[in-house]
């Protein structure tokens, strides 16, 4: 690093006031070299500017190392009445963890937490960070599962289809076509990249029973991309909330109709 003075002083403006020449990193990192060390009248060079860029990108990302929680819901939608009744007798996670996967796409814990079903059925993605490396994990609250989020967006696929979905105990759930699920893949993960994070979700659902399908697949599946330049949590929330969004349309697509 080399020392520079007051560089507010020169009456000169080229495209970067400071070190009076343009530079050659993008803009928004040669200005954010300032922001953090600007303070100390300490120029960088491109190398340590880069470093900067990458810290103060982790430390934006919502701390990187450290569990977040994030609150996703499925939207309701009105039970049709007087249509054909159908019941979820069972959703079943079947997701496998690992602590250090190769692959980020594979649902992974820190230590013996893949032994933990209160922590695995909550469990939605794992951050990482510049290099690859797996960090802190992200989880649903306390109360909510991914066996929960995903009959929800089975119901609201349902429901939107003009079928009456029952709960035990309501009147019709003998009667009612029964039709279960099997997760085998809900998850979201982060690809770093040079100036920009890839956040990518991929659900995997098998359906069992007596889906009302126009098809004969029984693999339901939602995904979503997300581009960003930091991951907070909103980022998070928004690729896992779009996959969503992307399974429900899926599922009502391989559904027969019901006539109202």
């Amino acid at each position: 690093m080399e020392v520079q003075g007051d560089p507010l002083q020169s009456r000169v403006k080229p495209y970067c006031r400071y070190c009076q020449k343009a530079p050659k990193v993008p803009k928004f990192a040669h200005g954010l070299s300032w922001v953090v060390l600007g303070q100390m009248g300490v120029h960088l060079n491109i190398r340590s500017k880069f470093l900067v860029f990458a810290t103060a990108a982790l430390i934006l990302s919502g701390c990187a190392t450290s569990r977040s929680v994030l609150d996703i819901t499925v939207p309701d939608v009105p039970n049709p009445t007087g249509s054909q009744a159908v019941k979820i007798t069972d959703v079943v996670d079947k997701r496998v963890f690992e602590i250090k996967p190769n692959n980020p796409a594979i649902p992974s814990l820190q230590n013996d937490e893949v032994k933990d079903l209160t922590i695995t059925q909550r469990a939605v993605a794992r951050k990482r960070n510049t290099y690859g490396a797996a960090l802190g994990d992200v989880l649903l609250p306390e109360g909510q599962t991914v066996t929960q989020l995903t009959r929800a967006a089975l119901v609201n696929a349902l429901r939107d289809s003009g079928y009456r979905v029952v709960a035990a105990g309501e009147p019709g759930y003998d009667t009612a076509t029964p039709v279960g699920a099997e997760i085998q893949q809900f998850w979201a993960w982060m690809t770093p990249g040079f100036w920009q994070i890839k956040l990518e979700y991929r659900a995997r659902i098998q359906l069992n029973g007596d889906w009302p399908l126009t098809g004969e697949s029984r693999l339901l599946e939602g995904d979503a991309l997300l581009t960003t330049s930091a991951a907070f949590e909103s980022e998070w929330q928004k690729v896992i909330s779009d996959g969503l969004t992307d399974l429900i349309r899926n599922l009502k697509a391989m559904l027969k109709r019901v006539s109202p």
